[in-house]
C-alpha cells in the first residue's frame, strides 16, 4: 500500500501492519500448515522417513529390473552414484574397497549391471546388484540428481 488513510489507520492507530491486514498471516503461522506439520513430525517419529521413501522407490526400480548404466565418484569415501537407465542416481556405499570399482569395471567391459534386490533393516537399506559374474551388495544411502 502507498501511505493511505487505510495504512495509517491500521499502522498507527491500531497497531497492524497492512501487508498480513491484507494478505492473512505469513504461511508459517496458518493453522492448516500448522497441523499438517504436527502430523507430519508424528508420522516421522513413528517411522524413519529417508528410510521408507529410499524403500519404496528402489523396490520399484528393482520391480522394474531397472539396469545400471555407469558409476561415477561421489564427494564420501567409498561412496558412489550408480546412474541408472530410467535417469535415477542412487548413492551407494560400499563395506570395502573395491567393490565400486569392479562394478565400473564391469560396465566399462560390456557387463550389465541391474537392481536385483532390496534388503531392508532398521536402519540401513542394503542393495543386491546383479551383474553376469554374480550378485554385488551395497548399502544404499540416498538419491542424487545426476551430474
Amino acid at each position: 500500500m502507498d501511505g493511505s488513510v487505510k495504512d495509517w489507520m491500521l499502522r498507527v492507530v491500531l497497531g497492524r501492519d497492512p501487508e498480513v491486514v491484507e494478505h492473512g498471516p505469513p504461511p508459517e503461522l496458518h493453522p492448516d500448515l500448522i497441523a499438517l506439520d504436527h502430523a507430519l513430525a508424528e508420522i516421522r517419529a513413528a517411522e524413519p522417513q529417508p528410510t521408507i521413501l529410499l524403500l519404496h522407490h528402489l523396490r520399484t526400480l528393482t520391480h522394474r529390473g531397472v539396469r545400471i548404466v555407469s558409476v561415477r565418484p561421489a564427494p564420501a569415501a567409498l561412496t558412489a552414484r550408480l546412474h541408472c537407465a530410467d535417469g535415477s542416481t542412487i548413492l551407494v556405499r560400499a563395506e570395502h574397497t573395491g567393490i565400486l570399482g569392479a562394478i565400473a569395471l564391469r560396465l566399462a567391459s560390456g557387463h550389465w549391471v541391474r537392481l536385483g534386490e532390496v534388503l531392508a533393516a532398521t536402519d540401513t537399506v542394503r542393495l543386491r546388484l546383479t551383474t553376469e559374474t554374480g550378485p554385488v551388495t551395497v548399502e544404499a544411502v540416498g538419491f542424487d540428481q545426476a551430474d
